[in-house]
């Protein structure tokens, strides 16, 4: 039943899906006031940056629809994800958490965690998934 649907799990690389875009989430351990969150194609280019702005202490979801800082939609594929602020040490960088869909499970050979085939990361134990959605 997991197969076809979206988990939140911890990664810095997601899968932009030309019908969904790109979810995920950022922890933050202390109020930001300049949250933004970049995204970069396999080669390093940065593509897209986000700004969030002011977030409190938390969880904050962000989402990208595609489009680079030009406006022009960006291939689907995977990206790598980088979440900064100012922190009190100055520019910090943040936990992300990628919503990936789902593409198989794998089950458990000798009673351990069974693992899921996420598109664009690969396999992850199940007990890395915070949500399913």
């Amino acid at each position: 039943g997991l197969v076809g649907q979206d988990v939140l799990v911890p990664s810095d690389i997601g899968y932009l899906a030309a019908d969904t875009g790109l979810t995920g989430r950022v922890e933050l351990a202390q109020p930001v006031p300049d949250l933004t969150v970049k995204f970069f194609d396999q080669s390093g280019q940065l593509v897209r940056t986000l700004a969030l702005g002011a977030q409190e202490q938390g969880s904050v979801g962000f989402a990208w629809e595609g489009l680079d800082d030009s406006g022009v939609g960006s291939d689907p594929g995977i990206y790598s994800i980088i979440a900064e602020g100012t922190g009190a040490d100055g520019t910090s960088r943040f936990d992300t958490y990628a919503e990936l869909p789902v593409e198989g499970v794998i089950p458990s050979m000798n009673g351990g965690n069974m693992l899921l085939s996420l598109r664009g990361i690969g396999e992850v134990p199940l007990d890395r998934v915070l949500e399913i959605h």
